[in-house]
């Protein structure tokens, strides 16, 4: 996520208004904390168990930013 935000940063965020990129960066951040909880949530699974896609298909829809992060100020 840093490398990809360093880029954003160096190659982005100078041609763009800064509530732009802001924005922009905050999105980055929630979704790589999305895949970081998906790929803990796959490596937890037991051998034998799998995800109810259907399950995560739906929470993805309801969150398309990445899922809710426990952040009170949402």
């Amino acid at each position: 996520m840093a490398q990809t935000l360093d880029l954003f940063e160096e190659i982005i965020e100078p041609l763009v208004p800064e509530h732009a990129a802001d924005k922009f960066k905050g999105i980055v951040r929630r979704k790589f904390h999305a895949l970081a909880l998906d790929a803990n949530e796959v490596h937890g699974l037991a051998p034998g168990e799998e995800l109810n896609l259907e399950a995560v298909r739906v929470r993805d829809q309801l969150h398309p930013e990445g899922r809710p992060t426990g952040d009170r100020r949402n």
